[in-house]
């Protein structure tokens, strides 16, 4: 017997359009270059990269983007042992950080050198990523509420959405 797919209810659709709308905004952050980007009505989603090589610390904010704007862009103490089963791109975010060991230097608040745990590195680049969004929730907004609608935005359209933000919400 073959059976249709169910489409996810559309919270679960926003929910993904925004996800991938915090990657774009994120993307933009970091000055890379606007991507295509899509969701389905199965509550997937995908933000294109852009084929260029970009400096790990840009990936990891870019991946740790949706977890920041799913939690508030507020400051949660995440338990990194388990949020992999939580999060799309934990897994991703994780492998960043233990394939390139430099994103776990740091200062501590005696200005010293130390090198955290992934665990403690990757909370601290959450906390980043949170800061760096928060500024642009109602661009997210607007641009998941475009991707939902359409199901896809061209390289061009993001980067059009990016460009005329009003000046509150502007990157």
């Amino acid at each position: 017997m073959n059976r249709k797919p169910h489409a996810q209810p559309v919270s679960q659709i926003i929910l993904a359009a925004q996800h991938e709308a915090a990657h774009a905004v994120m993307r933009k952050i970091c000055r890379l270059k606007a991507t295509r980007l899509s969701v389905d009505s199965d509550g997937g989603g995908y933000c294109e990269g852009s084929g260029e090589r970009i400096k790990p610390e840009e990936n990891l904010l870019v991946t740790l983007a949706e977890m920041a704007w799913e939690t508030g862009c507020r400051f949660t103490l995440l338990d990194w042992e388990n949020v992999r089963f939580s999060f799309v791109d934990a897994g991703e975010a994780w492998q960043i950080v233990t394939d390139f060991p430099h994103l776990c230097y740091s200062i501590n608040q005696a200005d010293e050198f130390i090198i955290q745990e992934p665990t403690d590195a990757l909370q601290r680049w959450f906390n980043i990523a949170g800061d760096m969004l928060k500024p642009h929730r109602r661009v997210i907004r607007r641009i998941g509420d475009a991707l939902q609608l359409n199901g896809f935005l061209s390289a061009s359209q993001t980067a059009s959405f990016l460009r005329n933000t009003p000046r509150k919400a502007a990157l």
